[in-house]
């Protein structure tokens, strides 16, 4: 089975308007619209992302914020060699594991492509890139 997860951060379901975004509009008719989707909480994008790769909240993935302490100090989310320094430390960054991870336990992986910082990129991709899947 092969799927696409179009994430647009920011874009509230009733923002869709078809003269306002005609191909988004377009596009929502096109395939699964979760139309009473929220955000996790606390509603940041690093959160999200970390939400989007495990399919848990904060209290289950450990991302508490686009910013956030561990070992003493101050973690920029966005910054993916942040992350990845974090990761070597403490055995791993999320505390969950992703579908990414999922994936490759069974033989699977996924493409991920995205546009947004690199840590909310690695962070929505986690334990996918990292076992050898690609990621744009």
């Amino acid at each position: 089975m092969k799927f696409v997860i179009v994430v647009l951060d920011g874009l509230r379901p009733d923002q869709l308007d078809e003269a306002v975004t005609p191909n988004l509009a377009e596009l929502s008719k096109s395939g699964l619209r979760l139309a009473r989707h929220t955000s996790s909480f606390p509603s940041e994008t690093r959160v999200s992302s970390a939400a989007l790769a495990t399919g848990g909240h904060c209290s289950a993935h450990g991302i508490i914020g686009n910013r956030f302490l561990a070992n003493g100090r101050s973690i920029d989310g966005s910054s993916l060699s942040a992350l990845l320094t974090l990761g070597s430390q403490c055995s791993g960054v999320l505390t969950a594991t992703t579908i990414g991870e999922v994936l490759a336990a069974h033989g699977r992986a996924m493409l991920s492509i995205g546009s947004q910082s690199q840590g909310s990129f690695g962070l929505s991709s986690w334990g996918s890139w990292q076992l050898g899947a690609p990621a744009f």
